[in-house]
């Protein structure tokens, strides 16, 4: 009987400075002022920063679109409509290759003021 006696006039005590220091604590930081740092942020920091998410955004847009291209050979575009990226089958040149690279020698021509401005040129070839 003594014992829980003891017990549980120790927990009371340890649940008074408990109680008591939580106060003090509680008093010591409403007495400290509150700093506020206002940041005034100007048209142009909001203009940089709307641009920055903009991009951000676009970034994200293109890279979903590039791994649906990559995974997927249609899709269903805002509009509802099905579109293709990718062919069931691939194209070919009737009588393969070599026969493609003669069809281009003989029927491509570089221009006549190019060759007279030494003008070089080239294509752009994006997948997907």
């Amino acid at each position: 009987m003594k014992n829980t006696l003891k017990v549980l006039l120790l927990a009371a005590g340890i649940l008074v400075v408990q109680a008591c220091g939580s106060k003090k604590n509680k008093e010591a930081t409403a007495g400290a002022p509150v700093i506020k740092k206002e940041v005034a942020i100007t048209a142009a920091d909001k203009r940089a920063k709307f641009e920055k998410q903009r991009a951000e955004r676009a970034e994200r847009r293109r890279i979903g679109y590039e791994k649906l291209c990559l995974n997927t050979p249609t899709y269903t575009d805002a509009n509802g409509n099905l579109v293709y990226n990718q062919a069931e089958s691939n194209p070919s040149f009737i009588g393969g290759d070599k026969a493609l690279r003669t069809y281009l020698k003989d029927t491509v021509k570089f221009p006549h003021d190019a060759l007279d401005k030494q003008e070089e040129g080239g294509a752009d070839k994006r997948k997907c």
